[in-house]
């Protein structure tokens, strides 16, 4: 499953980055956006009275490793491929040191908010896909047995910076954001076994909504109600792998979920006479045990098929709640874990074009506060969720020989993902994600760089009466063998 890393006697084509030229591209993202480039201030107010209604929620709620210049790739080029890189690896991060440290989504108010599956940055972009591709540099922590069929030791990270447009008929806010997608290890043990280690948000929580209130003084446009939830819940996993040849591999996971949930409710009343309050509620998700499992086989060279589970146990919660008026009560409660399990399956339509396709079911119908209400009080009942993908990449040709235009991958892919609360008439809320990128290989097999682009849609004003639109940028990259070997 190794690309060749050269042929002896023959010049090697590698990518030659330069420090001075990387740091220049970083620098200047990173100056673009403290310029004011990237600008946060919402360009309209989103309402929480709309936002009630439609849920009928009360408010109170390394050093870097230098790789050797090739002598078939002139200086001016690799100055100009180090500054692009350098951009393209500065935008995401300055995307996080100039915004909150989690996306936001207004649908993220209700529940667990969003739920994320753990897809790396190439899956993303393959319209959220990997369960049944097998690829050395595949990093996707839904299938435990993704990394099995790399021979090197891998090193992976993944960000991403997005842009939201939310509407609820009455005006439109918008919102920058970024987070960290993912980080983890690979380590093979021996020849067939293989131990991954990661660490991934698997909840976000994040949101801001805002409205004014009037009061019929001269200074009511001053006066602002904001309602915003932060933190979510990571997943720690460690997966072992045991692979069977060239064409089938099995792993087993186990791992802990944990993180707290912070929702405040805030009056800022700019006028005398009136005061300012604030409600605070808090949950604290206990470390509870996750299991899960998967494969991945290959029937024959141009196809491979995989399949994926875990299975959680009850986590137990602190929840504390305190008032403007001063009331406060702690209690301990229990939450009902969620189930889910999938499959994929991809097939090479030509000598250098795969298609890629993934399913994932999970239950959410019995997730609930033991002696409590989550969701919260006259909202309805969580529903079980089925997400698909679809996604087509050109994949790179890496060899001694290659142009540098074939060592670049292409992808493209399309994802249909339902969201698990639901309105509170029971209307389902869906949402789509149309998305592309572009992988670029370090040398010929010691890892990539995967770089992602993605439109989105969640919501309706029809249906649900509310809306939000988002554009995604991120990046990923995934580094094989050690440091001494570049």
């Amino acid at each position: 499953m190794e690309a060749p890393s050269g042929v002896k006697g023959r010049p090697t084509r590698r990518a030659a980055l330069r420090g001075p030229e990387w740091l220049l591209g970083f620098l200047t993202s990173l100056l673009s956006v403290r310029a004011g480039s990237l600008s946060k201030a919402p360009a309209g107010v989103l309402t929480t009275a709309r936002w009630r209604l439609l849920f009928q929620v009360p408010a109170s709620l390394a050093r870097r490793p230098r790789l050797r210049a090739s002598p078939m790739i002139s200086a001016r080029s690799n100055r100009l491929l180090a500054i692009m890189v350098g951009v393209l690896l500065g935008a995401p991060a300055c995307l996080l040191l100039a915004t909150p440290a989690k996306a936001q989504s207004a649908f993220s108010r209700e529940g667990l908010g969003e739920w994320l599956e753990g897809y790396d940055m190439r899956g993303e972009a393959l319209g959220s896909t990997g369960i049944g591709t097998i690829d050395p540099c595949n990093f996707s922590c839904v299938n435990p047995a993704a990394t099995a069929f790399s021979r090197k030791a891998l090193g992976y990270v993944g960000l991403h910076g997005s842009v939201n447009w939310t509407d609820d008929g009455n005006g439109a806010a918008r919102v920058s954001s970024g987070m960290i997608s993912g980080i983890g290890a690979y380590m093979p043990l021996s020849s067939r076994l293989g131990m991954r280690m990661s660490v991934r948000p698997c909840a976000n929580g994040a949101y801001i909504i805002e409205e004014r209130i009037e009061t019929g003084g001269d200074s009511s446009e001053s006066n602002i109600h904001r309602e915003e939830g932060s933190r979510g819940m990571l997943r720690y996993a460690a997966d072992l792998s045991v692979r069977g040849g060239a064409n089938w591999a099995v792993a087993f996971s186990i791992g802990l979920q944990a993180g707290s949930i912070l929702d405040e409710s805030e009056q800022n009343f700019s006028e005398s006479g009136w005061t300012s309050t604030t409600d605070r509620r808090l949950l604290r998700f206990r470390p509870s045990l996750i299991y899960g499992g998967g494969f991945q086989w290959s029937p024959w060279e141009r196809m491979a098929l995989g399949g994926a589970f875990s299975v959680g146990t009850s986590m137990k919660i602190e929840e504390e709640y305190r008032s403007a008026g001063g009331s406060e009560w702690t209690r301990e409660t229990e939450l009902d874990p969620s189930h889910g399990a999938g499959g994929g399956a991809s097939i090479f339509l030509a000598k250098r074009v795969r298609l890629s396709g993934d399913v994932f079911w999970r239950s959410w119908d019995e997730v609930r506060l033991q002696d409590g209400a989550l969701p919260q009080a006259g909202v309805h009942a969580f529903r079980n969720t089925l997400r698909w993908g679809i996604g087509l990449e050109r994949t790179p040709r890496l060899g001694p020989r290659s142009k540098d235009w074939d060592r670049l991958a292409f992808r493209l892919g399309f994802a249909w993902l339902p969201w698990y609360i639901q309105t509170g008439d029971g209307d389902a809320i869906h949402e789509w994600r149309l998305t592309g990128g572009v992988g670029i290989g370090v040398r010929e097999d010691r890892g990539r760089i995967d770089l992602l682009f993605a439109w989105g849609r969640r919501g309706s004003l029809d249906e649900n009466g509310l809306e939000e639109e988002y554009i995604r940028f991120g990046f990923g990259c995934a580094f094989a063998s050690t440091l001494r070997e570049y």
